[in-house]
């Protein structure tokens, strides 16, 4: 078929047309369901120009429409204008579904198709429960190749084959994961594992790649049975030394072509744990009609708790993130001291400079965040040489992070500049109330994501104000920014063992943000520990804060803050000047480190 001279949503419909599908739905996603995904699965953007990370889009003969969560509203707004493409706005619960606004758009025997590579089993069946939901209708999902790759023949970037090394060391501890997993398999009495997340297969591996931009993870899939490692990756991505360390590490290593025939080999014989989050119904496949158990992808959990090499680790990581983070503000504040115009896309130049100087700095965590005054409004703005605008009377948000070999970063940080109206210091005074809230709560093991969330939201709350998004993730060692099982937001309700446990590293970062005007958050990176006090009652837990920059008290109301809040602030203060006084810091660095560490006086 020809598509060259069609726009990308001609050219799909022609595409649906010809395989007798009268609607489609395409998620951003890649075969592994990666939340960042490479430029040659950039689907949603080469079809609509909307250049968020998550969204869904439902293309039917004669309609179009995107959906995306509240920290794209804006952003889809502006860049689907003029376009076909109608913007539905999702909000958690209870919202309009892709399924809902297919039945709306297409007659009762409609095909609606799906990417069965691109989804997970748990999204498939809850797209069938709904239909199923919908009355006097035939309409049926459709799971096929994706069509896509009929459509998007021209300019399609190719599939990454970037070239992956092992961490520092780490080559020797494959063993000993290779077994925790073993471990964890018995546990579930299950025989094999499949491994197609990333992050996962290199956690296990104690290897980094760079084929998805900010996440330092490359494409491959893993089978691990009790006695047998298969590592399906392209030869050219290893090396000739990393292959003969990874087989002497018990690994054997095979082209991606063999995968799916393996895995369905394997599965006649072995009994697999299957997570129908984690996994694609591609994959589902060659399994479902095997005996099998569904249950979480074991891996999640082994990762999200860190050693105390990677505390270690992440300590060190954490003091070359405040380095160049202390580098950055001090260049920023003699730039404008001395009149100079700084942008925001100056902003983000001159912070990914000062990381990018790290000898073991890899890579951004994600794209820099550099946001003033009315674009601090949009959680997740970006500054492009189109929009970028000049620092002026108003607030800076710059929201950032690293990967480097020990560890991995993230931070936002408020600074005023110029002329800073009460409400803005009122809104940021807030914002922190709601940090230190969370950051200094003790709780006990197993409490949900959604409990703590309320924690950091009650000083919001108290001042009628909210926020849309999450309070708080998982952070990878070395690894995806976002790491997951655990997170803190209001629809993270699970306990017990999927709630939170020691020795994870999790952000908080509360929010408020007021549409045309400003935006406020404050986040640091929070290492859950056990208490030292002894309670009959549960183990309980407190944070530690790992993350190390000074935070502006210029642009607080401390009148508004209590003396608890005020000696966290200090406390705070004197362990990031006591941690970063004696690195390797420019004299500039190190009199803005003075300055701005200096403590507070107690008002309440």
């Amino acid at each position: 078929m020809d598509t060259s001279s069609s726009t990308p949503l001609d050219a799909l419909r022609q595409v649906l047309k010809a395989r007798n599908l009268d609607g489609w739905i395409m998620p951003i996603s890649d075969p592994h369901l990666s939340e960042q995904v490479p430029d040659h699965w950039q689907s949603v953007r080469w079809l609509t120009g909307f250049t968020g990370s998550n969204a869904v889009v439902c293309v039917t003969e004669k309609k179009a429409a995107l959906f995306t969560d509240s920290r794209y509203w804006i952003q889809a707004e502006e860049q689907l204008k003029n376009t076909p493409f109608q913007l539905i706005k999702s909000n958690g619960v209870n919202t309009r579904t892709p399924i809902d606004w297919m039945c709306s758009e297409t007659g009762k025997k409609a095909n609606i198709g799906l990417a069965k590579s691109l989804w997970s089993v748990g999204q498939i069946h809850e797209f069938e429960r709904i239909l199923l939901n919908k009355p006097n209708h035939s309409r049926t999902l459709q799971l096929v190749d994706d069509v896509v790759d009929l459509a998007w023949t021209e300019s399609r970037p190719s599939k990454p084959l970037n070239v992956i090394k092992p961490l520092p060391g780490g080559l020797g501890k494959i063993e000993t994961k290779l077994n925790r997993l073993r471990c964890a398999l018995d546990k579930e009495k299950v025989e094999a594992v499949c491994l197609s997340s990333l992050a996962d297969i290199a956690w296990l591996l104690n290897c980094r790649g760079s084929d998805i931009p900010n996440n330092p993870v490359f494409f491959s899939h893993m089978l691990v049975t009790k006695n047998e490692a298969h590592l399906y990756i392209e030869p050219i991505k290893l090396g000739s030394s990393l292959l003969t360390a990874l087989e002497s590490h018990g690994i054997q290593v095979h082209r991606p072509t063999y995968f799916e025939q393996d895995l369905r080999k394997k599965a006649k014989s072995h009994k697999f744990i299957f997570d129908p989050n984690c996994q694609s119904f591609a994959i589902y496949e060659q399994i479902y009609d095997l005996p099998h158990k569904k249950g979480q992808a074991p891996v999640l959990k082994l990762k999200q708790k860190k050693s105390q090499d990677e505390y270690r680790g992440i300590r060190m990581a954490m003091e070359h993130d405040g380095i160049a983070l202390l580098e950055f503000y001090a260049e920023l504040e003699q730039r404008l001291t001395n009149g100079e115009t700084v942008t925001e896309l100056d902003v983000v130049q001159m912070v990914d400079y000062q990381r990018a100087k790290c000898p073991e700095f890899l890579d951004n965590s994600f794209q820099t965040i550099a946001a003033f005054g009315p674009h601090a409004a949009l959680p997740h703005y970006s500054p492009t040489p189109e929009t970028t605008l000049p620092l002026k009377d108003g607030l800076l948000l710059v929201d950032s992070g690293g990967h480097y070999l020990t560890g991995t970063t993230d931070i936002t940080r408020m600074s005023g500049i110029g002329q800073v109206s009460q409400a803005m210091i009122n809104d940021v005074t807030t914002v922190l109330k709601g940090m230190i809230a969370l950051a200094t709560c003790v709780v006990p093991v197993g409490t949900s994501g959604s409990q703590l969330d309320t924690i950091a939201r009650q000083p919001l709350w108290a001042e009628g104000l909210d926020f849309l998004h999450g309070t708080g993730h998982g952070v990878g060692y070395c690894l995806n920014v976002h790491e997951g099982p655990f997170y803190i937001s209001r629809y993270a309700t699970a306990t017990g063992t999927d709630g939170l446990q020691k020795h994870q590293l999790v952000s908080d970062e509360p929010g408020v943000y007021r549409k045309d005007q400003w935006g406020v958050r404050i986040e640091n990176l929070i290492f859950s520990k056990e208490t030292l006090k002894k309670s009959p009652f549960d183990e309980f837990l407190k944070f530690e804060v790992m993350t190390l920059c000074p935070i502006d008290t210029r642009i607080l109301n401390v009148e508004r803050l209590t003396v608890k809040e005020i000696d966290w602030l200090n406390h705070y203060h004197a362990h990031v000047k006591k941690v970063l006084t004696n690195t390797v810091l420019s004299p500039r660095a190190r009199r803005w480190l003075e300055e701005r560490t200096k403590p507070i006086a107690k008002y309440n």
